[in-house]
């Protein structure tokens, strides 16, 4: 785009995980791993409670069902017979991606206890809570729930009430060592949860599935083993006080942020074990599975890691089921008998995630927009919605957004509009001296074009691309990407800024929309800053401008712009929008319809598909609010 004053002042020119378009690598251990965590955590309760039979009865008497359970939400919340909105909803439970929000855990108290202010963590980085994993929070839930349950055993085991009280409790356990488990797992607090991002893509799936796999028959046994060990010579959470760490077997929640920061603290040498004793090739595609080694072949070198995660998820859950039964008031359970077995138990909703935060869309299909980062335009014709993206260009959207406050944006206009590419937007001055002042923002700003993949949550889809090796989305935006850096693509409503000769020409004062084919060849040589939801239908519908490259003439052709707001300044309910998230099951479900067309009217379905041809849903949050009350 061109920035030149004499030129009609023209070419003032945004859903685990984790990539989580893989989705069965971002479920926990095997089903082997959860089976052990359980069974194990069985054992270790009896140790910790002394072989108390008012609490460790129905235990020992239902350890194999709690084992079932503990896979629950890897099998069974996964089938296809559930709802798409469960599904979705399980998805994001699993996991949390620390990196994205915080640049280093090394302490519990490094993560917020309280979800409001992980959300609004999350936000201030562009991202929602459900982006960016929720699994602590899934563990906390389950554990109150658990508590709530043993609160209601009757003091007499004649009462009917009894049986189903301690049944629900069990339920409730059973579901949470699945949580617990993934938590003990370093590559459930990752946002490289697969090796993707370190050229080691598959070492998910390859430790905590096929490598615990091959593991010995006795390896309950070393794992209960190992739990004892590190039990009686107190080791656990190395580097904690005495005194914090006995704070912290005392609080349930600061036990789950623990192991949180301990797992975490875990993670290079996991790596580092795979690129020492498996990795065989590394893969420079985050797409493509390195070339490992057979992990029956080395299955016996990870194994002393692998017990010692699998032991410490037990400890850990035997410890909160304990803290549970204790907070409960310790109910007699001794005479519990019961033929009761939920194979199938229904979807424990994560209703923690229905937050004070009033944007919030709790359907983890969609994610509601920071009104902080929207800006509207009020053209004669309607409104124009832009969703701008600060993790790309953080310097120039800074910039808009002051210059937008600062009312620099109203009285300008409409100055082109070019057939089949662009309409562009800013100051109608001629003449460098008559240009409107900028106010407080600042005059140039250096391009800005790329973006940590990881950092900013980068999901790929699969496409053949002419202009990247890899292409997907990061929150709604379309996005190119080399493996190591992302950065914006030019598709259809993009929202870039114009700029001159110079790297550093544009400020944000002017702006451009894409508004035909998809220019791709601008990517990387013009700094794109969000894109429009709403609205095109105002720019696309211009008359087309019959000076060169589409500019107006005649400056009674200029359409005049009435107000540019940002959206957190409007009337409450002014904007009621939606947008799809782009690392989500719906999302890759609407891709994959898009790719291969399944209507009659198709003779010749592609089979594949561009970046540019797949749009991103948007909805209104009323309509949303109203289907999940149906």
């Amino acid at each position: 785009m061109f920035n030149s004053r004499r030129f009609t002042r023209a070419a003032s020119a945004t859903l685990c995980l984790i990539t989580l378009s893989v989705s069965p690598l971002v479920w926990g251990w095997g089903e082997r791993g959860h089976d052990v965590v359980t069974r194990v955590a069985v054992q270790n309760l009896r140790q910790m409670a002394e072989d108390n039979a008012q609490l460790v009865t129905p235990f020992l008497a239902r350890d194999h069902m709690l084992a079932h359970l503990s896979n629950v939400p890897d099998i069974v919340w996964r089938a296809p017979y559930m709802s798409q909105q469960d599904r979705d909803s399980n998805y994001s439970t699993h996991y949390i991606n620390l990196e994205r929000v915080y640049s280093e855990v090394k302490a519990h108290t490094d993560v917020p206890f309280e979800l409001t202010q992980y959300q609004q963590d999350a936000r201030s980085k562009g991202l929602s809570a459900v982006e960016v994993g929720t699994a602590p929070w899934r563990v906390l839930q389950l554990y109150q729930a658990m508590v709530d349950a043993l609160s209601s055993v009757p003091d007499t085991a004649a009462d009917s009430e009894y049986e189903a009280a301690i049944n629900e409790a069990l339920l409730y356990a059973g579901l949470m060592s699945h949580f617990v488990g993934d938590l003990a797992n370093p590559h459930h607090t990752t946002a490289n949860y697969d090796g993707q991002l370190s050229g080691q893509k598959g070492l998910h799936g390859y430790f905590e599935s096929d490598v615990v796999m091959y593991l010995p028959l006795g390896l309950s046994a070393k794992v209960s083993t190992q739990a004892n060990q590190m039990a009686f010579q107190d080791t656990w959470f190395p580097a904690l006080s005495d005194e914090q760490r006995a704070a912290v077997l005392r609080d349930p929640q600061a036990l789950i942020w623990a192991l949180l920061a301990d797992s975490h603290s875990y993670l290079p040498q996991l790596l580092d074990l795979d690129k020492s004793i498996s990795l065989v090739k590394p893969s420079r595609d985050p797409k493509q599975r390195a070339e490992r080694k057979s992990a029956k072949v080395v299955a016996q070198d990870f194994e002393s890691f692998a017990v010692e995660r699998l032991a410490f998820g037990s400890w850990v859950l035997a410890r909160l089921w304990w803290l549970a039964w204790d907070e409960a008031g310790q109910p007699d359970m001794t005479k519990y008998r019961s033929y009761h077995y939920p194979v199938k138990p229904d979807f424990v909703d994560p209703d923690y995630l229905l937050s004070d935060d009033e944007n919030a869309v709790t359907d983890a299909t969609w994610r509601a927009l920071d009104l902080d980062r929207v800006i509207v335009m009020q053209l004669p014709s309607g409104r124009v919605v832009i969703e701008l993206a600060p993790q790309f260009a953080p310097k120039h959207v800074e910039n808009i957004l002051l210059m937008t406050r600062e009312g620099y944006f109203d009285g300008t206009a409409v100055i082109r509009s070019q057939e089949n590419y662009v309409a562009q937007w800013g100051d109608t001055a001629g003449e460098e001296s008559a240009a409107k002042s900028l106010g407080s923002a600042k005059q140039k700003v250096k391009v800005e074009f790329f973006a940590d993949p990881q950092a900013v949550g980068f999901t790929p889809v699969e496409s053949r691309d002419s202009y990247a090796d890899q292409v997907g989305f990061v929150d709604g935006l379309p996005t190119a990407s080399d493996g190591k850096q992302a950065w914006l693509a030019h598709c259809y409503g993009m929202v870039g800024v114009s700029r001159g000769m110079g790297d550093d020409s544009g400020n944000g004062s002017g702006l451009y929309v894409v508004t035909g084919h998809s220019p791709r060849h601008l990517d990387l040589n013009v700094t794109l800053v969000g894109r429009v939801l709403e609205g095109m239908e105002h720019l696309t519908t211009l008359p087309r401008g019959t000076g060169s490259l589409g500019f107006y003439e005649d400056p009674a052709q200029y359409v005049p712009i009435d107000s540019v707001k940002v959206a957190s300044a409007l009337p409450e309910g002014s904007i009621d929008i939606a947008v799809m998230r782009t690392d989500s099951a719906a999302f890759r479900e609407h891709v994959a319809a898009r790719t291969t067309r399944k209507e009659d009217w198709f003779l010749h379905p592609a089979g594949r598909i561009g970046l540019c041809n797949i749009a991103v849903p948007t909805s209104s949050r009323a309509a949303l609010e109203g289907k999940a009350g149906d």
